[in-house]
């Protein structure tokens, strides 16, 4: 995720938990969803992190995400399910009563007539 677990100081500290397991690290940028704030790390920025990893003895591969390009991908799909339970309003108000910030807002559902 850009800016989150993408760092130079992530890949050193990943790296030593890796060669401690004798890990292969397996690169999968994170598909972009509406629900969420976080984004994909660039592409140059992964090949940097891969590089990070292989400088500190741990084999990676850098996986290519499928689906991505008709909002199919993992995770993706759930973000076009329409909610019939409410629980995304319910969380909402929830937080909201406890003081708690609210990650985002639902969007008004349609009602037909």
């Amino acid at each position: 995720m850009d800016g989150v677990n993408d760092t130079d100081d992530q890949a050193a500290k990943l790296a030593e938990i890796a060669r401690r397991m004798r890990a292969h690290v397996n690169l999968i940028a994170l598909n972009p969803t509406p629900l969420s704030p976080e984004r994909a790390s660039s592409e140059p920025r992964i090949a940097t992190f891969a590089r990070e990893l292989e400088r500190r003895g741990v084999n990676v591969t850098i996986r290519d995400t499928r689906g991505k390009d008709i909002d199919a991908a993992c995770g993706q799909l759930a973000g076009d399910v329409l909610d019939r339970t409410n629980a995304a309003q319910r969380l909402a108000q929830r937080r909201r009563r406890e003081g708690q910030p609210v990650i985002w807002t639902p969007k008004k559902q349609e009602t037909s007539a």
